[in-house]
């Protein structure tokens, strides 16, 4: 019996790098290592749109990428969640490091060559996953909460208005939720806003 195996899909990663021969010599070194380069771009606002439309798992940004450079790239991808940010830059200033570690950039390197160019590339992608898993399971459990706490609401007013036992009330909650095909917590809300609106009436 043949043995099956799971191909784990390379990281793909977008380039943003005016100099011609960067973007490709860079664009070599990463598929080389392994990496899917999904686009290699020229200028800040097409490496916007490209991110924004292609969703990369990662993306490797010069500091003097044209139109508006490379940091407030990385800022417009971070804070629509698209993708996390590589710098690269010539220089490594104070001033640099400083504007990258507001603008919510993963690593700043001096050079294409720069040996933890790979390991950054590689712990940029594990930590921007792990924060948007992190991020995913905070907001399931505010809506756990949330649901819980307007079904129990709506529970005790149903409770309240029919003479109903508690497993009673949830049971009609559950039905009224299997009827119309919404959440639970819908359900509940519908429910409370309409007791809030007869009560004002």
């Amino acid at each position: 019996m043949k043995s099956s195996t799971t191909t784990v899909p390379s990281p793909r990663i977008l380039i943003g790098e005016p100099v011609d021969n960067l973007r490709r010599n860079l664009t070599s070194q990463l598929e080389d290592a392994g990496y899917c380069v999904v686009a290699a771009t020229n200028d800040a606002i097409h490496a916007i749109q490209v991110a924004r439309a292609m969703k990369p798992d990662l993306v490797i940004l010069s500091v003097a990428l044209p139109d508006t450079g490379g940091i407030a790239v990385a800022r417009v991808l971070r804070d629509r969640a698209v993708a996390p940010s590589v710098i690269i830059t010539p220089t490594l200033t104070p001033e640099v490091v400083h504007s990258a570690k507001i603008s919510g950039v993963w690593s700043v390197l001096s050079g294409y060559e720069h040996p933890s160019l790979i390991p950054s590339i590689e712990l940029a992608i594990h930590h921007w996953k792990t924060e948007r898993e992190l991020k995913e399971r905070n907001r399931l459990l505010e809506r756990s909460l949330c649901t819980r706490e307007l079904v129990s609401e709506a529970k005790f007013l149903l409770m309240d208005q029919y003479g109903l036992r508690e497993e009673e009330a949830y049971r009609r909650l559950q039905v009224n939720s299997m009827n119309t095909r919404q959440p639970m917590y819908l359900v509940a809300e519908s429910i409370l806003q309409a007791h809030q609106l007869a009560a004002a009436s």
